[in-house]
């Protein structure tokens, strides 16, 4: 049994359905991508402000770089931290903007009844 007596309704709320999944799909893999790719990015610059002890640099007696020298547990906890928060921020402002994008687009180029696929 179809939920509308109209075959043209029926096409059109499909169309519709398509259009709101290839939306949100696409959505959420723009908007992950590019909040993992931030929080890579955040995670390779770490290392050009800090340093860890080790026998490379003799424990902090040779720092010629002069990098603030940290502990390896604390070096791995400052990545996951930071890492995660600009992952997670970036991630939020590109989900908001993208969202906008999606209703400007959407109110640009409304669905009309005689533009859905044929089901």
């Amino acid at each position: 049994m179809q939920r509308f007596s109209f075959p043209s309704l029926s096409r059109l709320s499909q169309a519709i359905f398509r259009r709101k999944l290839l939306r949100e799909s696409l959505a959420e893999f723009f908007n992950h991508g590019i909040g993992y790719l931030a929080g890579v990015l955040a995670y390779n610059n770490l290392s050009f402000f800090f340093e860890v002890k080790s026998v490379r640099n003799l424990w902090g007696i040779t720092n010629f770089r002069r990098k603030t020298l940290v502990s390896q547990d604390t070096f791995e906890l400052m990545e996951f931290v930071i890492s995660g928060l600009v992952g997670f921020i970036i991630f939020k402002l590109v989900t908001y903007y993208s969202s906008k994008v999606w209703d400007w687009y959407e109110k640009k180029y409304p669905m009309e009844e005689g533009t859905e696929e044929q089901a």
